[in-house]
C-alpha cells in the first residue's frame, strides 16, 4: 500500500508522531462517520410516540442535580420539539454526512491524493455550518466538535503537503 497509510521508517521522529495523529484522527472521524450512520438508521425505526415517552422519561426521572439535571431538560425539551419534519432531516443528515466520512478518511488513508482537497473543503464547509449554528446558539458540544474538526483539518493539511514533498502518488 502506497501513500499516508503506510509507515515510514525514514520519516523524522516530528514526522512520525504528525503522521500517528493523522491516522488516529481518521480513525476517529470514521467511528464518528459509522456512528452517525448508525444513528440515521436507528432514527428511521423511532417512532414520535417513543421519542415522546423517552422525554418524558427524562423529566420525570431524577439525575442528581446539577450538569444531568440540565442535559436532561436539554434533551427533553429538544424530544418535545422533535417532529416528522426534523426526523427526515435529521436522518438524511446524519446519512450523508456520516457516508461522506467514511468515504473521505478511506480515500487519505489509502493515500488518494485527489481526496486530500476535496476533504479540505468538505471539512472546512462542515466547520462553517457549525460556527453559523454557533453564532444562532451555543452549544458545548458543537464547539467540541468543531474544535476537533479544525484540528483534524490541520491534519490533513500537513500529511497532504508532507506526503507531496515526498513524491506522493495517485
Amino acid at each position: 500500500m502506497e501513500g499516508t497509510a503506510r509507515y515510514s521508517v525514514d520519516m523524522a521522529i516530528p514526522e512520525r508522531y504528525a503522521h500517528l495523529a493523522f491516522v488516529v484522527g481518521m480513525v476517529f472521524k470514521a467511528i464518528d462517520g459509522l456512528l452517525e450512520l448508525l444513528g440515521a438508521i436507528a432514527l428511521l425505526f423511532i417512532t414520535r410516540s417513543r421519542i415522546d415517552q423517552w422525554a418524558n422519561m427524562l423529566e420525570q426521572q431524577e439525575l442528581g442535580g446539577g450538569l444531568a439535571n440540565s442535559l436532561a431538560g436539554h434533551l427533553a425539551h429538544a424530544a418535545h420539539h422533535f417532529n416528522g419534519g426534523t426526523q427526515h432531516f435529521a436522518v438524511i443528515y446524519l446519512f450523508g454526512h456520516g457516508a461522506i466520512k467514511l468515504v473521505l478518511v478511506a480515500g487519505l488513508l489509502r493515500g488518494l491524493r485527489w481526496v486530500f482537497p476535496v476533504a479540505l473543503a468538505v471539512l472546512t464547509g462542515f466547520v462553517a455550518y457549525q460556527l453559523y449554528r454557533l453564532s444562532v446558539t451555543v452549544s458545548w458540544v458543537l464547539v467540541a466538535v468543531t474544535v476537533i474538526d479544525v484540528i483534524v483539518i490541520a491534519l490533513i493539511w500537513h500529511e497532504w503537503r508532507y506526503t507531496g514533498s515526498r513524491g506522493g502518488n495517485r
